[in-house]
């Protein structure tokens, strides 16, 4: 049987049929359907704690909680972008990431800023209509930063960043480096008879991913990784 959800698979990638991939998504999911424009970020940690990190023109645009480093405290994760991102005729201006450690009296401690790990709002004005920021995660010693490119004709694309902690060092280093890219490639079928037959033999879906490691590229601390300028990505 052909659920709704199963229709909307069926519904092509294309920019044309966007706008009708989102409507039967919203009518499947409701509020679920999110952008990263639109996302509210839901903040876990008393907010007033680490105010006094946060630039006057910035705000809270993504963070997590969890555990960083060793000692076993929730430990929290930022990304800050500008109150006021879309000037006419200006460059985007840059997004900080801050790494803040929890103290024993409870208070936060800023030990790493960087406005090089987040692309801006228009990835240094490669993508004007798309906002490439996906999602930022913490596991027991490692975070990741995620980006998402939308394309055309199906196509999109990504990257992955991964930071861990090193006790020895007590800094965090680029442990694994990610690119991946989904596409739906089309091929007619003329012997199809309903809508939903040929969609779903028209368009094949094919996902690739390329992982690089420290052998790949050394080693990069998180103060010193520029997403910008990446020699080993391709």
């Amino acid at each position: 049987m052909l659920t709704l959800q199963n229709f909307i698979s069926y519904i092509p990638m294309q920019s044309f049929f966007r706008p009708l991939r989102l409507a039967f998504l919203i009518l499947a999911f409701g509020a679920q359907v999110t952008t990263a424009q639109s996302r509210k970020t839901v903040v876990t940690f008393p907010v007033s704690k680490v105010k006094k990190f946060i630039p006057p023109s910035y705000k809270i645009f993504d963070s997590a909680v969890g555990l960083l480093n060793d000692d076993n405290r929730p430990d929290v994760l930022l990304v800050l972008k500008k109150r006021e991102e879309y000037l006419d005729n200006q460059p985007a201006p840059a997004r900080i990431c801050m790494l803040l450690l929890s103290q024993p009296d409870g208070t936060f401690k800023l030990v790493a800023s960087s406005r090089k790990a987040v692309y801006n709002r228009d990835k240094d004005g490669e993508l004007p209509n798309s906002e490439p920021y996906s999602a930022i995660t913490i596991d027991k010693g490692t975070f990741t930063i995620e980006h998402w490119f939308g394309g055309s004709a199906g196509v999109s694309s990504g990257e992955c960043a991964t930071f861990q902690y090193s006790a020895l060092l007590k800094n965090w280093y680029l442990s694994k480096f990610k690119t991946y890219s989904y596409s739906q490639n089309y091929s007619a079928n003329e012997n199809e008879d309903t809508i939903a037959n040929v969609a779903a033999s028209a368009y094949t879906p094919s996902f690739d991913s390329v992982v690089k490691t420290p052998s790949d590229f050394g080693k990069i601390s998180f103060k010193q990784y520029d997403i910008y300028h990446l020699s080993f990505r391709d």
